[in-house]
């Protein structure tokens, strides 16, 4: 009989286990993939916001030196030149290219993100040329000039149309034949010129540093997050491993097909920003055009490891594991107490039910309980007072 209400009582100890960490179960679970989306998708939105920003930035900057180069075209001092070099006036045309360099010079020197700027006349001769090494601004003597009616950009401008603007793509900045050490990413903007009889009268070039904008994205680069710019061709323009970048310049040939094959294929096709989970990692990537281009798309893209951006996830299910078990505890210490207050009073009367069984009459009940056992153990008096009046009445028949 005991081992019958050792039964009952594992039972109702099970069952108010159950009743607890089932809900806790799928509070947890719920609360668990909940958090997780929640962090995913706010990291997911900072770094769409961060890489907006620097998108806004380079596009603010890069506006900005087009507007430069269309005004610079339109200068007074230029026009002056252009007019005197067709004329063939020469001391007026040395005094106007000598003001228009000086000027020249001074915005150089203030604005600071100039590598070049230089008129190439019709036949590809340079009339002059401003350089920034270093941060000394200066202007090439005439005997230094080149000629540059070879060069893949001026057959380009020249086709241009008053105001239109050549843009080129981002690349390694040249001394002669050779990429110049340390490396100088440049990216050139050009338009073409014209006589005051409309005739052509070469290109104004504008080769920019490139480092000035490279560097933000490569600052925004923390201990755990990592981006990347990446050119149209998939070409590393930022990478954290400066051997990995400018792949097509240095005939590395490392790309993001190669580093980043499921990133890369994200991002083929896409026109503006995305995310992905990719080997434990959270990917995110946007994607902009420079002004004046319509063809080479830059992608930013940012690499954090997911264990790091659910990191909170991981700080509340261990709190909620130890909470749990806790609660788990309590609720079987609870589970027993309440077990043993039910099956006890069941054991007592099964005990007092066998001893009348056996004939013994005189077993004390002592279960007082207002619920139904109480009301057992009441049915279980008037049962042994009845049979004890039954006995006591054939004996005395009997007798």
């Amino acid at each position: 009989m005991n081992f019958i209400f050792s039964r009952i009582q594992n039972k109702l100890i099970a069952a108010f286990i159950l009743v607890l960490v089932i809900p806790l179960l799928i509070v947890g679970f719920y609360s668990y993939q909940t958090t997780r989306n929640v962090l995913l998708k706010n990291e997911i939105g900072r770094n769409w916001s961060q890489g907006s920003t620097h998108a806004k930035n380079i596009s603010s900057l890069l506006e900005r030196i087009m507007s430069d180069v269309l005004y610079w075209s339109r200068d007074g001092n230029l026009l002056n030149l252009l007019e005197y070099k067709q004329e063939k006036q020469a001391e007026q045309l040395k005094k106007a290219t000598n003001e228009i360099v000086l000027a020249l010079i001074e915005t150089a020197k203030k604005e600071g993100i100039y590598n070049q700027i230089r008129y190439v006349d019709e036949n590809g001769d340079e009339i002059f040329r401003i350089e920034n090494e270093n941060h000394n601004v200066k202007s090439i003597p005439r005997n230094e000039l080149e000629q540059n009616i070879q060069a893949a950009w001026f057959a380009e401008v020249m086709r241009l149309t008053e105001s239109q603007i050549y843009v080129s793509p981002l690349y390694l900045n040249k001394i002669g034949n050779d990429i110049e050490t340390p490396y100088r990413p440049v990216i050139q903007y050009a338009t073409p010129l014209f006589y005051l009889d409309q005739q052509r009268a070469g290109v104004l070039l504008v080769s920019v540093e490139a480092n000035y904008f490279l560097s933000g994205i490569a600052r925004a680069t923390g201990e755990t997050r990592t981006n990347y710019l990446i050119d149209h061709e998939g070409y590393f323009l930022v990478h954290p491993e400066q051997e990995k970048c400018w792949g097509r310049d240095l005939n590395t040939k490392i790309t993001i097909q190669s580093e980043l094959p499921a990133v890369a294929e994200a991002i083929t096709g896409t026109t503006s920003e995305g995310a992905l989970i990719q080997q434990n990692n959270l990917v995110t990537f946007s994607q902009f055009y420079p002004p004046g281009q319509t063809r080479m798309r830059w992608s930013l893209v940012s690499v954090t490891p997911l264990s790091e951006v659910i990191a909170p996830v991981y700080s509340f299910t261990t709190i909620f594991i130890v909470l749990s078990l806790v609660a788990l505890l309590g609720a079987v210490i609870l589970a027993i107490f309440l077990a043993r207050g039910i099956s006890a009073p069941l054991l007592h009367l099964s005990d007092v039910a066998d001893q009348i069984s056996r004939g013994d009459l005189t077993a004390e009940i002592k279960v007082k309980s207002p619920d139904e056992i109480g009301q057992l153990a009441e049915s279980l008096k008037r049962m042994s007072a009845s049979l004890e009046s039954a006995i006591v009445r054939l004996r005395k028949r009997k007798g």
